[in-house]
């Protein structure tokens, strides 16, 4: 043996083929459920003739808000309905409470 080969040899470890565990099982399930969705959606769209066309135009109306104004005989300033009597419940967006 030549010295350059002793130099970076190294004795050769057997290698062991690592099994496939649940991860990986998991990991071809999703596969399997993203490729039958997309065989799914192609179906879908074989009934169309894969065209796509755009919806309806529609125009959404506004919703008939109080306009918000301040109130001069409060101290703070703070935003009041412009018209109390409108006003009977408080209602938060989604998420707040």
């Amino acid at each position: 043996m030549s010295p350059a080969e002793s130099i970076g040899s190294k004795p050769r470890v057997p290698y062991r083929k690592p099994r496939a565990d649940i991860y990986t099982v998991l990991l071809l399930i999703a596969l399997i459920a993203v490729l039958v969705g997309i065989l799914c959606l192609y179906l879908q769209m074989g009934i169309y003739d894969f065209e796509i066309k755009g919806g309806p135009s529609v125009a959404a109306d506004r919703p008939n808000v109080p306009a918000m104004v301040a109130d001069p005989q409060r101290e703070t300033g703070s935003p009041t309905m412009a018209d109390p009597s409108a006003c009977t419940s408080v209602v938060f967006p989604i998420g707040l409470t």
